[in-house]
């Protein structure tokens, strides 16, 4: 604890390691459960966190990327129907479709976005 306060924590470093762990293990949604973890320490303990909106916001991207996918397993989607199911705001089903698409586990054709054949 003592290096803790003498030499404070790097938050980019922590960052950069649950990025790294999330791409490892897709099948946990490290992200959230790193948050989890995050929020107890603020909620029970008062512990301050620097840079705490920035773990939540990560957070709550993967959980928006993750229920994307389950949605786009039963049929395609335009984003105004996953921006109502979901119940959240157009610019972040655009931001969190974009990263999909870049990890190339979905697709757009004519406004609807389809998971690709080769996902489960």
């Amino acid at each position: 604890m003592f290096v803790l306060f003498t030499h404070g924590l790097d938050i980019t470093s922590i960052k950069q390691e649950i990025k790294q762990q999330a791409k490892l293990d897709e099948s946990t949604a490290w992200l959230s459960f790193f948050f989890v973890g995050l929020d107890e320490l603020v909620e029970e303990y008062h512990v301050i966190i620097p840079r705490y909106d920035e773990f939540l916001q990560m957070a709550e991207n993967e959980m928006t990327e993750r229920l994307i996918l389950i949605f786009l397993q039963k049929k395609p989607r335009t984003i105004h129907e996953l921006t109502m199911l979901i119940q959240c705001e157009e610019k972040d089903i655009i931001e969190s479709l974009s990263v999909l698409q870049t990890k190339r586990l979905i697709q757009e054709k004519n406004g609807k976005y389809y998971q690709k054949k080769n996902q489960s």
